[in-house]
């Protein structure tokens, strides 16, 4: 166990090559998959603040490996890529919450993460105080709104 997250070393090992299949890293290089991200603050915060999501997600982990045993390997993260998806897909018919729950988590954490939003040429920066350029808002469009008047009355 971790203090960032309720799961063993193996389990986030496992998490994160999961997560690999989710979000597999780009053929140029210039995105990285999404397991290293099993790893992170990030995520262990979500899956803290979803009850039972742990438990879901260790119970999918574990089909995974039960899974890559019946192939002959030790444990999922022993799979090549490819077998690595079949297990992901029969583990997904098994349970059918484990995926969408990863789904949920990668793309929750993975796109806000600094050298992801760098590989998708944008600058990683907070939204302020810097700011992005809005064109200016043309107000007259409320102009029919302030010509009904008052709808409500004081309580």
């Amino acid at each position: 166990m971790t203090e960032l997250h309720p799961f063993s070393a193996h389990e986030l090992d496992t998490l994160a090559a999961v997560l690999d299949q989710v979000i597999p890293p780009s053929a140029d290089g210039r995105l990285p998959g999404a397991g290293f991200i099993a790893h992170g603050e990030r995520f262990g915060t979500i899956v803290g603040l979803l009850p039972g999501l742990d438990l879901g997600l260790a119970g999918g982990l574990a089909a995974c490996d039960e899974q890559a045993r019946k192939r002959g390997a030790a444990d999922y993260v022993a799979l090549a890529d490819a077998e690595r998806l079949a297990v992901l897909n029969d583990v997904a018919a098994i349970d059918a919450g484990f995926v969408p729950s990863l789904m949920f988590l990668a793309y929750s954490t993975y796109y806000v993460e600094d050298r992801v939003i760098a590989g998708l040429d944008l600058e990683p920066r907070p939204p302020h105080p810097q700011g992005f350029a809005m064109p200016e808002n043309d107000l007259g469009l409320l102009d029919p709104v302030r010509a009904r008047g008052r709808l409500w009355r004081d309580a």
